[in-house]
């Protein structure tokens, strides 16, 4: 999934995390989940806040979904956390408007799900050009239940946001991050 510049040359422009610095972001994608993910936490949520800022830290333009985000036209593809019911009705507007899907299934049985239910996650991955996966193991559990094209499934390994520095803003950092050139923990 590598970032690529829309056709016309055009550059996206977006305030950066930690002020207004312009950044060029060539490839625009939107982040959804099912509409009631954030009523219990769970830790899928934190994961898709995440995914974001590594990926608005690889110069992707990734938005959440929500009251800040743009219409649908405007991304290049949405990566859709979650597999659950609710959410067919935006993966479903997201293939009728030719938008590259990816989805993140984010799940982890703990009893078989119904048949019925394995019916429903089959067609609704179906609609997917990649299904992401964090491990091997999670796609190995996935693949216990659901038959998918083995080539749509990637393993992505998401890394460490920066928010877990261990230095506080006053200090200078001397061990390498995974997301950043700054390194961790020496006087300033």
């Amino acid at each position: 999934m590598m970032p690529h510049r829309p056709a016309d040359g055009s550059s996206a422009h977006q305030t950066g995390r930690f002020g207004t610095e312009p950044r060029n972001m060539h490839f625009k994608i939107l982040l959804t989940t099912h509409s009631t993910a954030f009523m219990t936490s769970g830790g899928g949520e934190s994961e898709l806040v995440q995914v974001a800022e590594l990926l608005n830290d690889s110069d992707v333009q990734a938005d959440i979904y929500g009251i800040r985000s743009r219409p649908l036209r405007f991304y290049d593809a949405v990566m859709h956390f979650s597999v659950h019911a609710d959410g067919e009705a935006i993966v479903r507007e997201t293939v009728n408007q030719g938008k590259k899907l990816f989805v993140w299934p984010n799940v982890w049985w703990l009893n078989a799900p119904d048949p019925a239910e394995i019916s429903r996650i089959e067609a609704f991955v179906q609609r997917a050009e990649r299904l992401l996966f964090k491990s091997a193991t999670e796609l190995a559990h996935f693949n216990t239940y659901i038959t998918v094209d083995p080539g749509k499934c990637v393993v992505v390994g998401s890394g460490i946001s920066d928010r877990f520095s261990c230095c506080p803003p006053t200090r200078t950092c001397s061990r390498r991050s995974a997301t950043s050139q700054t390194t961790c923990c020496a006087s300033a």
